[in-house]
């Protein structure tokens, strides 16, 4: 009985590796968005580098921001998806989000340093979780200083230099030193770009955080 059991396993096996190896191919596997409006996208997701945003056909993509080409509604059939659920990935496409809103305000974006720090695949370490959070922290400091500034422009029609001053003085708000922005020049391809899951009514959504 023994020898009949291993020959029926090496029969099943021989009709698994039936044909050539290039045969078989495993199901490609695409990552999942969602967006700040509460809807999932799919599609192959934009790579973890220090260099700004930049879409080849914005005006074709929802989420161009975070998904690199075609973002699906639901997963395509005979693809996996990834669903790690890594601290790393949810912070950085905050990241990018933030990034967004900062380049459509004409704020400076800040050097994406966490990706330099990232020496394996998870990258989901406490270096990396770190700085990116100091960075995500940072720009949305300065869409919080261009929001009350500008509030405080259409509010305070007396005491409006006052209140930018204190505005700008707000040790909550202040620059952090030690993180370097990208710079203006010919390297960078800086993209102005308000992609539809981003926005409401042709305004970002960070307008409307800030009851604007």
């Amino acid at each position: 009985m023994p020898k009949r059991k291993s020959e029926n396993i090496a029969s099943s096996s021989s009709t698994f590796s039936h044909g050539n190896d290039d045969d078989f191919q495993t199901p490609p596997t695409i990552g999942s968005y969602t967006d700040p409006l509460g809807k999932t996208w799919y599609g192959t997701k934009r790579h973890f580098h220090n260099k700004p945003l930049f879409m080849h056909d914005p005006w074709q993509s929802d989420v161009g921001h975070v998904i690199v080409g075609h973002a699906y509604n639901h997963p395509p059939h005979g693809v996996n998806v990834d669903r790690n659920n890594l601290q790393w990935q949810d912070l950085f496409e905050k990241r990018c989000e933030l990034e967004i809103y900062c380049r459509w305000h004409g704020l400076r974006v800040l050097r994406a340093r966490s990706a330099e720090l990232c020496r394996n695949k998870s990258c989901d370490d406490a270096t990396v979780i770190s700085r990116l959070q100091r960075e995500n922290t940072q720009m949305q400091r300065r869409l919080d200083r261009f929001h009350y500034i500008e509030y405080a422009k259409k509010k305070s029609h007396f005491y409006c230099d006052n209140a930018i001053t204190t505005i700008i003085e707000d040790p909550l708000l202040v620059s952090d030193p030690d993180i370097s922005d990208f710079s203006d020049d010919s390297d960078d391809d800086f993209v102005n770009y308000l992609p539809n899951s981003l926005c409401v009514r042709g305004k970002p959504l960070c307008c409307y955080e800030h009851g604007e």
